[in-house]
């Protein structure tokens, strides 16, 4: 199970990473900032393209989620269950809707972030920027997620890759795809990304 896991991984880190550097490359980028620029907001503008694709590559993120999520709970769980059954699987379906209910507050941060129009920077300290509070909130939100997510994918590590060791057909039978199948989740042509973007 493992490799399918590391999609979701990848994924997250990409997002995470993306913003950090990209806002520290615009915070270096504003030491030199010309009052122009500061208005005009020139300096802000790959810090906005770093937004966008972080938002995509967050897009693809949650649809892998779903895709997996949905087997697992329609098909994976029900069956290790009836193969084992003194093993409760409610903390499992607990830890999907906690996960959900962290995916809406980051969807939520990047609305405001990527309707956010940063005030001229005339009268304010040239070496900071308006967006710092909201990309602290927009990392938080993130950091919240991958929390979550990791504990929950690695609970899943330690319960489920040992019962597919004894029943590996349990396991296979209710989850016939290749890993390869949820990175191609990341494409992002797939019309379950663009009706979301």
């Amino acid at each position: 199970m493992t490799q399918y896991h590391m999609p979701i991984r990848r994924v997250l880190h990409k997002v995470i990473c993306g913003i950090c550097e990209g806002y520290e490359t615009q915070q270096h980028s504003l030491v030199n900032t010309t009052i122009d620029d500061a208005i005009t907001h020139t300096v802000e503008l790959p810090f906005r393209q770093t937004l966008s694709t972080a938002h995509t590559q967050f897009q693809q993120l949650v649809w892998i989620l779903e895709g997996h999520a949905e087997r697992e709970e329609t098909h994976l769980f029900r069956r290790m269950a009836e193969v084992f059954p003194g093993i409760d699987f409610t903390t499992m379906y607990t830890a999907h809707r906690a996960i959900d209910t962290c995916i809406e507050r980051v969807h939520e941060q990047f609305q405001l972030i990527l309707q956010h129009q940063s005030p001229p920077h005339t009268n304010s300290n040239p070496h900071t920027t308006a967006m710092e509070p909201i990309v602290t909130q927009l990392l938080t939100a993130l950091l919240a997620l991958h929390t979550r997510l990791m504990d929950h994918l690695n609970e899943e590590e330690d319960i489920l890759v040992p019962m597919s060791l004894v029943q590996p057909d349990a396991m296979h039978r209710q989850w016939p795809f290749s890993p390869d199948l949820e990175d191609d989740a990341s494409v992002v042509g797939h019309p379950r990304i663009r009706h979301r973007l």
